[in-house]
């Protein structure tokens, strides 16, 4: 693992396994970590996290702060990582976006992430997928 690296377990699927390696990108294993490939639609990763999800959904929902076609930002996916949406832009940078990033366990399409100072910001996508 390069350093700042950092894993994300996926919590109600065993053996499925998220790999962030920063400036390097995504990697996912399905197999308990004995494989990984490689996430073809993130470029460059920060921080990953899951929360509930969305309606119809049958996977946890992925946030993510990374460059994805090229732009840097907080985007959420609904399909284990097939697509982005963008739920940030860039009038609102709150802090350093890269710390951490959670989604809601109860609430579809709501995340968090701490800012580098005062309260948590948080985040609702758009419709239209990256």
């Amino acid at each position: 693992m390069t350093p700042g690296s950092s894993w994300s377990p996926h919590r109600d699927a065993p053996g499925d396994l998220w790999l962030s390696t920063k400036g390097n990108g995504l990697f996912r294993s399905t197999n308990g970590g004995w494989s990984f490939a490689k996430v073809a639609s993130c470029e460059a990763l920060y921080t990953l996290g899951f929360g509930a999800a969305a309606n119809g959904a049958s996977y946890l929902s992925v946030y993510q702060v990374a460059t994805v076609r090229g732009v840097t930002g907080v985007y959420r996916s609904d399909d284990a990582a097939t697509t982005w949406r963008r739920i940030n832009d860039d009038q609102h940078q709150r802090g350093w976006i890269g710390q951490a990033i959670t989604g809601t366990p109860a609430f579809p399409a709501w995340c968090t992430w701490p800012p580098t100072a005062g309260a948590s910001s948080s985040g609702s996508p758009p419709d239209t997928p990256v």
